[in-house]
């Protein structure tokens, strides 16, 4: 069964499937190519991407892991009370005293982190207002984590939790790292994507890359700049995408 369709002026195509099963789906483009195949139950969307996202010489990966004792520190500023933070993660095992996916932290010693808190929770914290738990076991599971200061809300894929909104404080953006200055246990977690937004207009894009210098890290789209590991651990990579 062959079924096409024509890019228009909104840049896709929608291509009607009449069958379920494995699909292969071709783009084509002023001469360049791109095939993948992809599993459809009942309805699926794919995006071909004909050309590199990242600058010459990187290579962008599905996803990036920390071995438990990696910190990426960021010059990324987020306004605490005004931030949504978004992660495409997979815990891959457990750390005996816990491990933090992210934590930010401000001169005037306000800050917030996320992470493990024990076998089953998940914990977000905000200064002195304490923490909030999150009952919700994720390991070997990849899940979206949407922590929306602006909402007061945290999402792990469809499970919802209050949290603290924060104030209008900025502070300095770290992935995995627990507090400055110290090299306390990360999470050991593969992560495919990130995304920080203020007030809804993206100001930061993570993607898991490898740079010309074979160096694994994150590549910062928005301002075009690559973040590797700062603390004493391993980033591995994944899969090429």
């Amino acid at each position: 069964i062959t079924v096409s369709g024509t890019v228009g002026e909104d840049r896709t195509a929608t291509l009607i499937l009449t069958a379920s099963g494995e699909w292969t789906v071709t783009a084509k483009w002023n001469g360049k190519e791109k095939t993948a195949s992809v599993v459809v139950d009942d309805a699926y969307r794919i995006k071909i991407q004909l050309t590199s996202r990242l600058p010459d010489g990187y290579t962008e990966v599905e996803y990036i892991q920390s071995n438990g004792l990696c910190q990426i520190d960021t010059d990324c500023r987020i306004v605490f009370n005004k931030t949504r933070i978004v992660m495409d993660i997979e815990q891959t095992g457990k750390q005996s005293s816990g491990g933090l996916i992210f934590q930010a932290v401000a001169s005037n010693s306000y800050y917030c982190y996320m992470g493990e808190y024990s076998n089953t929770q998940w914990v977000y914290n905000f200064g002195n207002a304490g923490s909030k738990r999150a009952d919700l076991d994720i390991v070997d599971k990849r899940v979206i984590i949407d922590c929306d200061f602006t909402k007061s809300t945290l999402f792990i894929d469809d499970n919802s939790y209050s949290i603290y909104k924060g104030v209008q404080t900025t502070g300095i953006f770290s992935w995995f790292r627990r507090s400055p200055g110290t090299y306390s246990p990360s999470i050991l977690a593969k992560m495919y994507s990130a995304q920080i937004y203020n007030t809804g207009v993206l100001l930061f894009d993570f993607v898991p890359c490898i740079n010309p210098s074979g160096t694994v890290g994150l590549y910062e789209l928005v301002n075009g700049k690559f973040y590797t590991d700062a603390g004493k651990g391993t980033l591995t990579a994944g899969p090429a995408v």
